[in-house]
């Protein structure tokens, strides 16, 4: 916890990604690796809880595969045609860039804001205790 709140981690996060996967450390991570987002951050709470690191591999390639060969199969499938398309999304949304840039920041900014907010409140909640 010395560097979770540089990279906004609470302590409530840590307890809670402890517990989890005290509980259900493999299924946590095979499923999480099929999520958007979560994915990417998975191994982090897994690493702190120190979840068996050759189980964590094994439910790390097999969450990973359905993604990977649905991936696989929908470039496979499109191929020219999703190309094509691509290049004209990428004209479309490059005028869209500042908007979507804007929104990202006010996004990264409010998740920031709750978050801070939250920690403190716990953090005062606790020197109460």
């Amino acid at each position: 916890m010395r560097f979770g709140k540089y990279i906004l981690i609470s302590k409530a996060d840590s307890d809670r990604a402890d517990r989890w996967f005290a509980q259900y450390g493999a299924p946590v991570a095979f499923f999480s690796r099929l999520l958007p987002v979560v994915r990417t951050y998975i191994s982090l709470p897994a690493g702190i809880s120190r979840m068996n690191f050759p189980q964590f591999l094994l439910f790390t390639v097999l969450g990973s595969l359905p993604w990977t060969f649905l991936l696989a199969y929908l470039g496979f499938a499109f191929g020219d045609t999703f190309q094509k398309q691509l290049t004209q999304m990428t004209t479309v949304f490059h005028g869209l860039d500042i908007i979507i840039l804007a929104a990202l920041v006010i996004l990264v900014g409010l998740y920031i804001y709750r978050h801070v907010r939250h920690a403190r409140a716990a953090e005062a909640a606790a020197e109460l205790d």
